[in-house]
């Protein structure tokens, strides 16, 4: 849909910490982007995925499977991912790093560099484990995006930042668009909250967000964020199984950045045919002023393979 996210006539931003914008109508059906496609690391789910939208393609991460570095259980424990850098049509993986201590990957963002196909990279760092043993990030980091290496967390490589001292665990997701950076947190009081920060106001080591709201309750089981303009976009559910049978209990939400209310809530049956179906990240992606909403899914070859593939569905319409 070609519509500019601008503020528009009737809402008085003067009034508001972020100038409203357009965002994605979620009721009308979904398209497909693509559908059960190979990551480098072929036996976990994917967990997140960023459009980087100036060089065409898309970087999933996925918390790093059995390997010679490893047991599942392990990387899990110490919060080592792997990072696929895929075509848009999930046809091509382009490259791939391994981030050792980084986190869990519910989140990453994508900040293109002018006159350059590499990016920096936006992920949570320094993994501890949560109650369930879990590696999870406890500060932001960014990071230039280097195919085929090996980075840990200690690295001097990784910028890194803590706008808000003390969490648990957090993650981010940059919208290059408005210039934003979304910051997901969970503080010693266990509460969720989000908060959105200019970029450029976090590179410069900066703490004062725009705005700080609570995440809603009751939303299901937490797969990923995206942030675009004045709204961000929320993904829940879980896995096919007994107690939680076709046509699963996937759902999309659209939460207001200015009152932290969630403006709509969509149930979901993308790719509703898949043998395994888990929903695992959302992200925006345009093209000149043509938008998209990419919401993604963890999928298997079949009932008797374990390997595991990402198919992508996406909404395209945006509305005042």
């Amino acid at each position: 849909m070609s519509l500019i996210l601008l503020a528009f006539a009737g809402v008085d931003s003067s009034t508001a910490q972020v100038a409203a914008t357009y965002r994605f109508d979620l009721h009308l059906d979904s398209a497909s982007l693509f559908k059960s496609k190979f990551l480098h690391g072929q036996y976990h789910v994917p967990q997140s995925f960023a459009f980087d939208n100036q060089n065409g393609c898309l970087y999933v991460v996925q918390v790093e499977a059995t390997d010679s570095a490893g047991t599942f259980d392990v990387h899990s424990a110490n919060g080592d991912l792997e990072l696929t850098r895929l075509s848009l049509d999930g046809t091509a993986i382009l490259g791939f790093m391994y981030l050792r201590g980084f986190g869990h990957g519910v989140a990453i963002g994508v900040e293109p560099v002018a006159g350059s196909t590499i990016p920096y990279l936006w992920t949570e760092v320094d993994s501890a484990p949560n109650v369930n043993g879990e590696g999870r990030g406890t500060k932001l980091g960014r990071f230039r995006y280097a195919s085929g290496a090996t980075l840990s967390t200690s690295s001097s490589a990784i910028q890194k930042f803590s706008p808000v001292l003390g969490v648990q665990s957090c993650t981010c997701t940059v919208d290059m668009r408005n210039g934003y950076l979304a910051m997901r947190y969970q503080a010693s009081t266990n509460q969720w909250r989000l908060a959105l920060y200019l970029l450029s106001t976090i590179k410069a080591g900066g703490t004062v967000p725009l705005c700080d709201v609570a995440q809603p309750v009751g939303m299901g089981t937490f797969q990923g964020y995206a942030s675009l303009g004045s709204y961000y976009y929320v993904i829940t559910g879980n896995a096919y199984g007994t107690d939680n049978p076709v046509p699963g209990n996937t759902e999309l939400f659209c939460i207001d950045w200015n009152s932290g209310n969630i403006v709509e809530q969509r149930h979901s049956n993308a790719f509703g045919d898949l043998i395994y179906r888990e929903p695992e990240g959302i992200s925006a992606q345009w093209i000149g002023n043509d938008f998209r909403l990419g919401f993604g899914f963890g999928s298997s070859v079949s009932a008797s393979d374990g390997r595991r593939q990402l198919s992508i569905a996406y909404k395209d319409t945006l509305i005042p």
